[in-house]
């Protein structure tokens, strides 16, 4: 672990690694710095075992493009389940804080879009799936810098016999809007 940190310290600058509370393994630094890091317009797909260490990856990510003036709004779905694990990983390892994103955030402020307040957010898989939420998003003024989504393996379509799309699921729809409005693409299974 030590060779590949020092191999990779002097292909990139590692200042995540400096200020994180956590230990990185081979294959987290060689995602991270050997693949995500290449990607100016990142869409990845991180298929790995649980426990692995997913999150790790995503948050070092972050935590580097935060540090590189990259990542000033960031959007994080998950199943609502794993919303508190998110928001309390990230700000332990990190230092960065994420607002759980719900129904009373989306009804908070009226006259404004929920969406444009808020920078650091987490948001729950079926609760931005809902008709209002998505269209508020999509009509959303402010981009996305990365948008990582979690459990990805949940948003399905199916397929007609002659291998055509036949059917999106509500995750499915919400998902594509999710990568129209982001720079960065993260999805994890």
């Amino acid at each position: 672990v030590e060779a590949l940190r020092i191999q990779n310290a002097f292909r990139h600058d590692m200042a995540a690694l400096a200020v994180s509370a956590i230990s990185p393994l081979p294959h987290q630094l060689e995602a991270v710095y050997g693949a995500f890091l290449e990607e100016p317009r990142l869409r990845f797909l991180l298929a790995d075992d649980p426990g692995a260490g997913k999150t790790i990856m995503a948050g070092l990510y972050l935590k580097e493009l935060q540090l590189r003036r990259a990542a000033d709004r960031v959007l994080i779905v998950t199943p609502a389940n794993l919303r508190p694990q998110w928001q309390r990983e990230l700000a332990e390892r990190f230092d960065i804080h994420c607002l759980q994103f719900d129904a009373s955030t989306f009804d908070a402020n009226p006259t404004q879009n929920p969406w444009d307040v808020h920078d650091f957010v987490i948001v729950s898989r079926d609760f931005i799936k809902r008709e209002e939420v998505i269209e508020a998003f999509a009509a959303a003024d402010k981009d996305w810098d990365l948008a990582v989504i979690d459990e990805a393996h949940g948003y399905t379509i199916s397929v007609d016999g002659k291998g055509l799309v036949s059917r999106r699921s509500e995750r499915y729809k919400a998902a594509e809007k999710i990568a129209e409005k982001a720079h960065r693409l993260i999805l994890l299974t």
